[in-house]
């Protein structure tokens, strides 16, 4: 029989040892120097968790699963940081929520430390755990999860059948997949250690540097491959004063688990980053506006709906975070475009309200006739308009029509403005009215103008009209805050008069309702008298002088706007009783607070008029140039304005 002859081996004629060739797969020459500390690197969960999510590694485990005809099947695995073994996914017909059930179960099966299949009903520590009575459980298979002679995990198979495999048997159905997870561990191994240095202690996020660096290569295959790509940027909210009052300890617990519900929630693909402070950024690509923001809402909710330990776990907590989003090449095409808009995208969800995802606003060459249709131009409206016109020239899309009746009372004028914008085909229309709109509305959804209603949370509408969405705050809540704030700078004792606005509107009625179910907790505080002054600065200052001149002992008057505040702060001041008496009053018009910074009025409500003007532009350009859906009621948010915080609103 002829001998195979073997090739020859060249040999360095410097070492005399034998030059290998050079393999097509063979690791760069900067990692080869680091190969044996590979060994040597462990993943920490929260790789683990990512790990499991690749496409070759979920393949595998679904093939191990049809293949064993399992009931359903876990996967364990070490983290390198405490050396516990985590649960870290789960197929079939597992739920994640029984894992503290299965973690006995886990325990047990893992001293076998081979694979090898489980008669349940002869293991006395088992069979009457109550995660096997319940699952109705009578065998199991062990795979444990080796890298090398690392043991990494373990992958559990459980049976509502019993199994009757054996060793070899197993081995021949799981070895390729077992290849598979152990050939992508050994990768992920490398990887980890080539981006240790982009790695961010804390969170185990890549960090800031290599956001950058990344989102320029993604950017660059996105454009080759003409693709579309979306940036995520993520805020805590009011996360200062979480750490001030909890400790930075426990902040940054905090910071670190919100950082894993991300991690849970995205997609494999999706790179999450720590962008700096509580700010969190995510590349997606292969994802669309569209898709960005069912991801970004998974995202908000998932955070939303879990509850934080603080205080040693004797407190429960939560919080929520606020995302803002941009698209390539939508909203830009160069990466400090894409991560501008992104950012301006989430300061735009913190002014909205914080808790919420927005968008990059775009702009497009063909504008937008807008028309803005108060129910008068009084100062109040005045600063909505200036929030929908800076939104405007923002955008640069967007021509808006104002239509205002020439009083608040003027009902038929205001009527024949809405016919005129219809009329004149306009794009959109904003409308704020106390009187029957019903068939106008109609008109303007035949011709299929929607329509924006702003500062009233529900219109008069007969017959009833489709209205587009609500742009509002609650104006019983607005009464209850000031009812609130005037118990506590009275010490729940007092007396106080009410002024308000025009008799039987829902504004005047709702408001004056909040405050009167506020104050009424505390006995000691007597309401002395409530009269009108149909929104008016003169004709407050009137009623004003008279419930002085029958109410000497007067300690506070709550003026239902700050047109009628300001009336009632001229009748104080002549009455020399201005450093006596509180007035307070509701809206946040520039005026009321310019009076609060010279030391005249003593507070205002904010219902932030500017801001809802902002929030109802952008949600108009959403429904109109985005042809987003968009949510039938926006809250805007309001605040108490005095001496300790008015100079950010002068």
């Amino acid at each position: 029989m002829a001998m195979k002859q073997q090739k020859p081996k060249l040999i360095s004629r410097k070492r005399g040892k034998p030059i290998m060739k050079k393999s097509k797969n063979a690791l760069p020459a900067n990692l080869k120097m680091r190969v044996s500390e590979v060994g040597t690197v462990k993943l920490p969960e929260f790789m683990l968790r990512s790990f499991f999510k690749k496409k070759t590694v979920k393949s595998a485990l679904e093939k191990i699963l049809k293949s064993s005809n399992a009931h359903m099947l876990s996967v364990w695995a070490r983290d390198s940081a405490t050396n516990k073994i985590e649960f870290v996914t789960g197929a079939g017909k597992h739920k994640k929520e029984k894992i503290h059930k299965e973690k006995q179960a886990m325990e047990i099966l893992l001293k076998k430390n081979k694979i090898c299949a489980i008669d349940i009903n002869k293991e006395q520590k088992m069979k009457n755990l109550p995660f096997v009575k319940e699952n109705k459980l009578v065998s199991s298979v062990v795979i444990p999860m080796k890298a090398g002679e690392e043991n990494i995990g373990i992958i559990l198979l459980y049976n509502q059948k019993y199994t009757d495999l054996g060793l070899s048997k197993l081995n021949k159905l799981f070895y390729t997949e077992m290849m598979a997870i152990q050939n992508e561990y050994l990768k992920e191994r490398i990887e980890v250690l080539l981006n240790t240095a982009n790695i961010d202690s804390l969170t185990k996020l890549y960090n800031h540097r290599a956001f950058y660096e990344t989102l320029i290569k993604e950017i660059s295959k996105a454009n080759r491959f003409k693709y579309p790509l979306s940036v995520l940027m993520i805020d805590i909210d009011h996360f200062k004063k979480f750490n001030d009052k909890y400790g930075h300890i426990v902040g940054d617990k905090v910071l670190y688990v919100i950082s894993e519900i991300i991690r849970d929630t995205i997609r494999a693909y999706d790179i999450p980053f720590r962008y700096g402070g509580e700010e969190i950024a995510i590349i997606c690509p292969y994802t669309n506006r569209h898709q960005a923001l069912a991801a970004a809402e998974r995202i908000r909710k998932n955070v939303e709906d879990y509850v934080f330990d603080a205080n040693g776990g004797t407190e429960k907590v939560k919080l929520t975070v606020s995302i803002g989003l941009s698209s390539y090449p939508e909203n830009a095409i160069f990466y400090g475009d894409l991560v501008k808009k992104a950012d301006e995208a989430l300061y735009l969800a913190k002014e909205e309200g914080r808790n919420r995802v927005c968008p990059s606003l775009i702009t497009r060459k063909d504008k937008i006739r807008f028309a803005f249709c108060p129910p008068t131009l009084s100062p109040f409206y005045f600063n909505v308009l200036r929030g929908v016109r800076e939104v405007a020239e923002e955008v640069g899309s967007v021509d808006v029509v104002v239509l205002a009746s020439s009083s608040e009372s003027s009902y038929k004028e205001q009527l024949q403005l809405m016919h005129k914008a219809i009329k004149d085909k306009v794009d959109a229309i904003g409308l704020c009215s106390k009187q029957n709109v019903g068939d106008v509305v109609i008109k303007a959804n035949k011709a299929k103008i929607p329509i924006f209603v702003f500062n009233v949370n529900e219109l008069d509408m007969t017959p009833r009209g489709e209205i587009s969405s609500f742009i509002c705050y609650e104006q019983k809540e607005a009464g209850a805050m000031v009812g609130d704030f005037i118990s506590r700078i009275l010490r729940t004792k007092g007396n106080v008069a009410i002024i308000e606005g025009i008799p039987d509107e829902s504004d005047s009625i709702d408001r004056k309702k909040g405050f009167m179910e506020t104050v009424k907790k505390h006995s000691a505080i007597k309401i002395l008298e409530s009269r009108p002054a149909n929104w008016d600065r003169n004709k407050a200052k009137l009623v004003a002088e008279d419930l002085l001149r029958k109410h000497p002992n007067i300690d506070a008057f709550f003026c239902l706007s700050d047109e009628m505040a300001l009336g009632a702060v001229d009748a104080v001041k002549e009455a020399g009783k201005i450093n006596k008496i509180f007035v307070i009053g509701l809206d946040g018009n520039k005026n009321a607070i310019q009076s609060i910074k010279n030391g005249e009025l003593f507070a205002t409500l904010n219902t932030n008029p500017v801001g809802m003007g902002k929030i109802m532009m952008r949600t108009v350009l959403r429904s109109t140039i985005r042809e987003e859906v968009i949510s039938p009621v926006t809250k805007s948010p309001i605040m108490i304005i005095d001496s300790q915080n008015v100079e950010p609103y002068l």
